[in-house]
């Protein structure tokens, strides 16, 4: 609670006091307070103070008695603790993807934010493990922690500067300079520094609203983020012969052929998220076609088996249609409330049960429906594997494993 209601009296001289007999008296929201000083000028240069920071228009405190400016200078919080409350707040309602990003952002900013002159430093790379694998992770704080991780998080304690030194446009500038350099010294990518900024923008916002600090620093600093490319490099992305090319090309891989085929398929005809295709299941899919040998019409191809009359063999596909209801994004054990390495969700920019149609072409119909008849359960793509029985785990379409020495 923050008061603007100040009365400031003039300095007195107790008789009754020898070893400070200066008084200054001061009220906020009618509460008095009063503080003694050895000699006048103390006094003098106390409420002096007072009256700059009430005639600057600053709230007092009025459990304290004094500006808020001077509370938040003398506020302990550090980064780390910081990032940890913040990590706290946001993880029961971020989506397990979400919250593996804020922690590698906050991984990258903690070991920034710390005093280089701290003696017993660990290295940079057991720092950025530990903050990543304990340190900013909830459903491990519990867990037993080894020997070196549990040391490194404990000087971090200590040598994690206090969130007021953030009011600095410096300490802030140092920060975002930081995310623009991968580990290797390379230039990061311009969407990872926007997304890191992002994230540092908002832990330093939490602070704000918590009244650790009176503004957001980043608002006062002259730095721009590199710009992220708005437009698709036509030339990098492969054509329709290309595709077919390599769809044929797995076909070696025996067993797995057809579902690997259906998962990359769905990305290159349907234009779907590796998440979407990772959901995807039997009763979403709409596929038509007919027997070329017996002229038969299918309304579900997923479900035609051989007649007395005809194998069914040779089927003519027709333009079918996907009805997306939700994702599996693949985020990591520890990311998931249920430990599990995929997270099922709604469709990402949607309501939780909205759905989204999508048109496909009889190539890719061909695909889901050979993928439902060799599996024969409710899943179609989403069993499929990059190379994997299970679900769809491969780094270059679905985000990749969870190694901190692989972070920005």
């Amino acid at each position: 609670m923050k008061s603007y209601e100040v009365q400031i009296w003039e300095i007195a001289k107790r008789a009754d006091r020898k070893a400070r007999p200066w008084r200054v008296r001061w009220a906020v929201s009618g509460q008095r307070f009063e503080d003694m000083f050895r000699t006048k000028a103390l006094a003098h240069s106390f409420r002096a103070e007072l009256v700059q920071a009430a005639n600057a228009g600053e709230p007092f405190d009025p459990a304290t008695g004094r500006p808020v400016s001077e509370a938040r200078t003398k506020n302990p919080t550090t980064w780390y603790a910081h990032s940890r409350a913040y990590v706290e707040m946001k993880w029961p309602r971020a989506a397990a993807k979400t919250r593996r990003s804020i922690v590698e952002a906050l991984t990258s900013i903690t070991v920034t934010l710390t005093r280089p002159t701290k003696r017993g430093r660990p290295t940079n790379a057991l720092l950025r493990e530990a903050l990543y694998l304990y340190g900013l992770n909830p459903r491990r704080w519990s867990d037993e922690i080894p020997t070196e991780h549990a040391a490194a998080l404990a000087w971090l304690e200590t040598a994690s500067v206090p969130v007021v030194e953030l009011d600095s446009p410096a300490m802030v500038r140092r920060v975002l300079d930081s995310l623009c350099v991968r580990l290797d010294g390379k230039p990061a990518a311009a969407s990872t520094v926007q997304r890191k900024r992002a994230t540092f923008y908002n832990v330093l916002g939490y602070a704000v609203e918590l009244e650790l600090i009176a503004s957001n620093p980043v608002d006062r600093v002259q730095w721009t983020a590199p710009e992220v490319a708005q437009s698709i490099d036509r030339r990098v992305v492969a054509n329709p012969a290309q595709v077919a090319t390599l769809l044929e090309a797995v076909k070696s891989l025996g067993k797995r052929a057809d579902k690997v085929t259906a998962f990359f398929g769905c990305l290159y005809y349907a234009g779907m998220r590796p998440s979407e295709a990772a959901d995807l299941r039997r009763e979403d899919c709409d596929l038509a076609g007919r027997c070329a040998d017996c002229g038969a019409d299918f309304d579900d191809l997923a479900a035609v088996k051989p007649s007395r009359s005809c194998e069914h063999e040779k089927i003519e596909y027709r333009w079918g249609r996907l009805v997306l209801a939700g994702t599996s994004p693949r985020a990591g054990s520890h990311w998931t409330d249920d430990g599990g390495s995929h997270e099922r969700r709604g469709l990402k920019h949607r309501g939780r049960a909205e759905t989204r149609t999508v048109p496909i072409p009889p190539g890719s119909s061909s695909c889901c429906a050979r993928t439902s008849r060799i599996t024969g359960s409710a899943r179609t793509v989403g069993s499929s594997g990059a190379c994997t029985v299970g679900r769809c785990r491969s780094r270059s379409t679905t985000g990749g494993g969870s190694s901190p020495a692989r972070r920005r």
